[in-house]
């Protein structure tokens, strides 16, 4: 089955927890202020451009592989 790669809302949540901030905290100290809900809008659902989704590792103090994952993508059947 054909998959695509999403930023994590799961795993943006963890790495938060484990750092002791909130996601707004994260979107925060990744720039995204003045886009409030920005970064509830692209967890799991959006495509951010990479330059966003490195400012998102850098703030959690992660590799940008280690807030992705991969995910069936909907309407596909396996081949």
């Amino acid at each position: 089955m054909p998959k695509r790669t999403v930023l994590s809302k799961k795993l943006v949540r963890i790495k938060a927890a484990e750092r002791g901030m909130s996601v707004r905290q994260v979107g925060q100290a990744a720039m995204m202020a003045g886009k409030s809900d920005y970064i509830y809008r692209i967890l799991g659902k959006g495509t951010p451009q990479i330059q966003t989704v490195g400012r998102i590792a850098e703030a959690l103090g992660c590799s940008i592989c280690d807030i992705l994952e991969e995910i069936p993508t909907p309407g596909q059947g396996e081949q």
